[in-house]
């Protein structure tokens, strides 16, 4: 299981959405429009992240706290407009390098940490 949404409440995480911007939207104004008092919505990919925002717009839901992960223009943009509260955007550039610092580490025989933190910065809407 996916350890950013594994612990999502299961009737109302829906997997099978990751990879299209459109079912997102639509899965998220219909779940809105079931769940009234839903609070809040994390879209752990920029896919999802630009669904859940276009979704929140089109339920005119004002109330839904949604935070999403990764980052693409698009979603700058949800985020920019408070369609998205904000986003976590990874460090892809740090990622690469500490893939191939630790591959050469391996290879050298050194030890490795079992778990490398790359870090992520935070964007927020006004």
């Amino acid at each position: 299981m996916d350890k950013r949404t594994g612990s999502f409440h299961p009737a109302i995480r829906h997997d099978i959405y990751r990879e299209c911007p459109v079912l997102t939207e639509r899965l998220v104004r219909e779940t809105i429009e079931a769940h009234p008092n839903l609070i809040g919505i994390f879209a752990d990919n920029d896919r999802t992240g630009v669904g859940t925002a276009k979704g929140i717009r089109a339920s005119g839901s004002k109330t839904v706290f949604a935070y999403a992960f990764d980052a693409n223009e698009e979603e700058i943009q949800a985020v920019e407009a408070g369609d998205l509260k904000g986003m976590i955007v990874q460090k892809p550039f740090e990622m690469g390098y500490r893939v191939v610092r630790t591959a050469l580490d391996v290879l050298e025989g050194k030890p490795v940490e079992r778990f490398v933190d790359t870090g992520g910065d935070k964007r927020e809407s006004e």
